[in-house]
């Protein structure tokens, strides 16, 4: 739905010409919804309205009648209010009245569109794993659905939060434009003694403007590391072509409801004795590749490896189990490169001669056809 208004300006002509011809236009000023406003001008010869009409005003004489006075009747035309914006200082909207020879006179206007209030109110996950001594991080994302700028306050109850907890902040403030979406973080650290149970804990948002408070609660919960490597999906994600500079990649994934920030990945190549290092962040519930790059096997066959995983940090002291007690080893069977794979340096060649023994069969079969007699 698209809402109209007309405003009249009265023009009043100060100049001293017998006839002065203008060309009267309305602009919209610069915003943020500029492209879904439009300004048109009435033509009183017409009766439409238009991008720009003329109009001639001056002091006349005996044989040209003018008018030192007229009014310009613009009618302007706003989005729907879920469209517009709420500006502080209003929309500009500029009158342009422009002689032939290019001097013009301007008077701005201000439209003011009535703001309105409404947010949303969204969380990631509605669990966070913790354990003693652990420090995580948790979030609310709010949406600001009104059609200006509004201010945004989030705070927890500090009754609320058990004894030995502390999170923080525990108030904070957020300016959103319209449409805008920000993230409001809180970090919780959790005492020594927690080792087992959950708790409740709930965020507040309120808006300014409206009034309005929404909450979103999340459990918090004491959880575990569960981490999993499988050997074929190693195999899958990990280069296997011989005399090029390839990567054995390891995908570990946390089962578990407590993210392992510092998990080290060793590998150690069974025919060097090389060993190298990755260390990755496993997020709860989430999967993370150990990549370990700049490995070239010039011959075919298989290569064998160990891999070792290890937690450390405060929550190496939540890990329910890692694959295989953290420890294996597994190969990989490295071969040339084909023509099947797409990239075989020889395919050309081949092709090439495939081409010129067909065309010397050809010519050679053409000759020995041409000497024959009936």
């Amino acid at each position: 739905m698209f809402n109209t208004i007309t405003v009249n300006v009265d023009v009043t002509y100060n100049g001293t010409e017998t006839m002065d011809i203008f060309t009267v236009t309305g602009e919209m000023g610069l915003a943020q919804d500029s492209d879904d406003w439009s300004v048109a001008v009435l033509n009183t010869s017409s009766g439409e309205y238009e991008d720009s009409v003329d109009i001639g005003l001056g002091v006349g004489s005996d044989d040209v009648e003018a008018a030192l006075t007229t009014t310009v009747t613009l009618q302007i035309t706003m989005p729907d209010v879920a469209d517009a914006w709420h500006l502080e200082d209003a929309h500009r909207v500029t009158v342009r009245l422009q002689t032939e020879l290019g001097e013009a006179s301007t008077v701005q206007l201000k439209v003011e569109v009535p703001q309105t209030y409404g947010f949303d109110l969204t969380q990631e996950s509605d669990t966070v794993g913790m354990g003693a001594l652990v420090e995580r991080q948790f979030s609310v994302d709010i949406t600001n659905e009104g059609n200006g700028r509004d201010t945004f306050t989030s705070y927890l109850v500090e009754e609320a939060i058990p004894e030995g907890w502390s999170i923080t902040p525990l108030e904070s403030t957020l300016v959103l434009a319209k449409g805008e979406t920000r993230s409001q973080t809180f970090t919780a650290f959790a005492p020594e003694d927690f080792t087992e149970g959950e708790f409740p804990l709930t965020v507040y948002v309120d808006s300014e403007g409206s009034g309005t408070t929404k909450e979103a609660t999340v459990t918090i919960q004491s959880a575990r590391i569960t981490l999993v490597v499988d050997q074929d999906d190693i195999i899958t994600a990990s280069d296997q072509y011989t005399n090029e500079e390839g990567a054995v990649r390891v995908p570990v994934r946390n089962t578990g409801l407590l993210d392992a920030p510092s998990v080290f990945v060793y590998l150690t190549d069974e025919a060097t004795g090389e060993e190298m290092q990755v260390n990755i962040n496993v997020p709860a519930e989430g999967e993370t590749v150990a990549e370990f790059e700049g490995i070239t096997k010039e011959l075919a066959g298989n290569a064998r490896y160990h891999i070792r995983i290890d937690v450390q940090g405060q929550e190496a002291d939540f890990v329910d189990s890692i694959s295989e007690g953290g420890e294996f080893d597994f190969q990989i069977e490295y071969n040339p490169r084909t023509t099947a794979d797409g990239d075989s340096p020889w395919l050309t060649v081949v092709i090439a001669l495939l081409v010129a023994l067909v065309v010397y069969g050809g010519v050679k079969t053409s000759r020995s056809r041409g000497g024959s007699r009936f």
